[in-house]
């Protein structure tokens, strides 16, 4: 068989697929719930903690749909015609042709500077033009009426185009669960997420100050503890205006109960989102595979305890005393507050 043959063969056999997905594509309809806070604070672990369960759609990047920068939630105007082909501009994260080029990784930009040895990638089986073709299937037949049916049809053109998304045909799903950081700090970022997704859940991570300074200064390359802890201390009264607008809707979780009471802390979400518990919820994957922390300091499969302790081998005694005076005790109040009480 010459090349030429082969390569139609190849060709070929690339359209079937794309014409099977196309022809069974699973709807990506659920609500979902979103998380976010600081950069560092652990969004990436409890995104990877629900990545596979199968009663989820599991967002295996940071959510990127936002423009001019990812933490913007769209807002998009339905209000005279436009094509799918402006939809999707509008949505199109960046990831996914990158990753469908050399696979998928995300770790912390402090491992990429100074352990890239370190940066594994994993098998991402991803069609860029199969996923405008489901996109532009999904608006078809019917006006398009909703922001939320057009975000609906990005997300089911994202996980149909994903060729080996172990989750896809797994029991019927319930959640969309995603991660973007910084969408809460924005004055309306909350507003505008539950204007799209009035039956979602916004969870908020808190993490302990010293911890928090140890990771986000390595990730930032940040040596102004004032300034940064201006940023932590901004997170974190986000996070509680957030919970007292809709208490019904948002979560506050502690960093710390997520790590040394991960059980606790899963068992407590499904309850809130009608999920079955199920033991994957305690190992953090990408597509069903254990993978490797996205960590500031040490990587690490599993939940990793110690990474609650590293701030000491890393903060100066200067830097401690600024948190201790600046952060400290805002962090116990909200200890007090949102400590988690039940499941103990």
């Amino acid at each position: 068989m010459d090349s030429a043959t082969t390569d139609l063969i190849h060709i070929e056999g690339l359209k079937n697929v794309a014409a099977q997905r196309l022809r069974w594509t699973v709807p990506v309809t659920q609500p979902m719930m979103l998380c976010s806070q600081i950069q560092r604070s652990g969004g990436t672990l409890l995104a990877r903690l629900f990545d596979a369960h199968p009663a989820c759609f599991a967002h295996p990047f940071e959510l990127q749909w936002g423009k001019p920068n990812k933490w913007h939630w769209p807002q998009l105007d339905l209000s005279s015609p436009v094509t799918p082909e402006d939809l999707f501009a509008r949505l199109e994260e960046r990831w996914p042709r990158k990753y469908a080029n050399r696979g998928y990784e995300k770790f912390s930009k402090w491992t990429h500077r100074n352990s890239p040895g370190e940066v594994r990638r994993y098998p991402f089986l991803f069609d860029p033009c199969l996923q405008t073709d489901i996109f532009a299937a999904a608006l078809s037949g019917h006006a398009v009426s909703s922001p939320r049916g057009v975000l609906n049809a990005y997300l089911t053109s994202l996980f149909n185009a994903w060729l080996d998304y172990q989750n896809l045909y797994r029991e019927p799903k319930r959640w969309v669960t995603a991660f973007v950081a910084g969408l809460i700090l924005e004055p309306d970022g909350a507003d505008r997420f539950f204007a799209d997704y009035p039956d979602g859940l916004l969870v908020t991570l808190v993490r302990d100050p010293r911890e928090w300074l140890s990771s986000f200064s390595r990730h930032k390359d940040m040596a102004d503890a004032e300034t940064a802890l201006d940023y932590w201390i901004d997170s974190a009264d986000a996070s509680v205006r957030a919970h007292e607008a809709r208490p019904d809707r948002v979560v506050v979780l502690l960093f710390e109960d997520l790590v040394h009471r991960t059980e606790a802390v899963m068992r407590m979400l499904c309850q809130r989102m009608e999920l079955p518990f199920s033991d994957v919820l305690l190992q953090p994957t990408y597509n069903s595979m254990p993978v490797l922390s996205d960590s500031s300091h040490v990587l690490a499969t599993g939940i990793d305890e110690q990474v609650t302790e590293r701030y000491r081998l890393t903060l100066t005694p200067g830097q401690l005393e600024i948190v201790a005076e600046k952060a400290s005790p805002r962090f116990r109040e909200l200890q007090k507050r949102f400590a988690l009480q039940e499941y103990a």
